[in-house]
Order: C-alpha cells, then structure tokens, then sequence
C-alpha cells in the first residue's frame, strides 16, 4: 500500500513573491517620479528660454486684458512692432518705480511719428489715422480736461491746440493702455519713450480664459 505524503508550500515561495511585488511598485514610483522630474525640468527650460509668465496687474489693457490675468510671453527672436502687447520695465524717472514691470501696447516704432489731437479724438501715426479697435473709452480720455491732459507733459505738447506730436527715437517704443482714460505711458514722461532693451517679452497667450493675443 502505497503512503500519501501531504505537502505544505515553502514558506520562501509567498516571501519571494512578495519581494518581488515590492520591487515592481518601487520601480513603477520610481519611472513615476522620473517622469515627473523630467516634465518639470521641460517646464522649466521651456519658461526660462522661450517664454515666461506674467500678471497683469492693474486696468490700464481693460478690456483687452484684466486685472491678474495670467499670460506667457516670449522673447525668443522678437522684435517689437506697432500693435503688439509688450512687458517692459519702467525706463522713465517715476519715483520708486523704476524696476517696475509694466505692460502696454506698441502704438509706434523707432523713427515713426505719432500726433495725438486732444480736441478731434484722433490719434495718427506717421500722418496715418489710427483705429480704436483695441482702445477702450478712447473719446473720454481725449474729451477729459482733466488728469491725463495735465499728464500730457511732454515737452512736445501743444497745449493751445491740445496736440501732442512727437517722432520716436530709433531704437525706442511708444507704448498706450487700451484703457487710454486709465493709464500713464508714453504719453506720461514718468514712462515716455520705452527703451527696447527694457522690453521684456511679447504677451502672447492669455492662460485664462484662454486666448490668443493680438
């Protein structure tokens, strides 16, 4: 008569699969964190040498841009041109604020003449007249006798004729607020012209609400 053995499993046989069940986890936290390090490295190189992002800060781009609005700008093989958005420093003699960033639209480049009439609306670059596509309250600003008249104090300022006409330096902005009745820029000598090495970047992305910026 033939015995029966009965046989129990090894006890090292559930212990190897356990280790290796906890190798295969620490690997996969491991090819996670890796990942994770390697996006973030991207992120990071991507914002540091193509772009970066800004808040705006302030109403003076109502209603184009809102006040903490989150952007990206680049300055990646960029040259300023008359239309887009720019963030600079403050280049002007604004007490305190010179390190200041600021962000505005080109109105004007470099050997371009812009005229600015106060009593007809009317704001003209290189005898072209501009539209106010972009421009938010631009017939308040030009009928308000008010503040932004006196801070029209550039020394080109015809006060009679209420006219400022002024030709940019090469190598130098003229910079407005789509919200010209709320803001100072060049037409302000606390800002006046803006020097293009001070320019930061072109805003180009609006990160929310999401939008291509023009």
């Amino acid at each position: 008569m033939e015995d029966k053995v009965q046989t129990t499993p090894s006890p090292a046989e559930p212990m190897e699969t356990k280790q290796k069940k906890n190798g295969s986890l620490v690997k996969t936290v491991f090819e996670y964190v890796e990942l994770f390090a390697i996006c973030v490295c991207v992120v990071f190189l991507t914002f540091s040498f193509l772009g970066r992002i800004t808040r705006v800060r302030g109403k003076s781009m109502y209603d184009t841009l809102e006040d903490k609005q989150p952007l990206i700008t680049t300055n990646l093989f960029y040259t300023p041109k008359a239309g887009d958005i720019v963030v600079f420093h403050q280049t002007g003699d604004g007490a305190g604020a010179f390190n200041e960033v600021i962000i505005k639209r080109v109105i004007a480049t470099g050997g371009q003449t812009v005229r600015i009439d106060f009593a007809n609306t009317e704001l003209y670059v290189d005898g072209v007249l501009q539209p106010d596509e972009h421009a938010s309250f631009f017939d308040q600003f030009y009928q308000d006798v008010g503040e932004y008249r006196i801070k029209s104090n550039m020394k080109e300022y015809d006060a009679l004729n209420q006219v400022l006409e002024v030709t940019v330096p090469e190598g130098y902005l003229f910079v407005m607020g789509d919200n010209r009745n709320h803001s100072s820029d060049s037409r302000n000598t606390s800002i006046g012209f803006v020097d293009e090495r001070r320019v930061i970047g072109h805003a180009i992305i609006s990160i929310y609400p999401f939008s291509f910026l023009n």
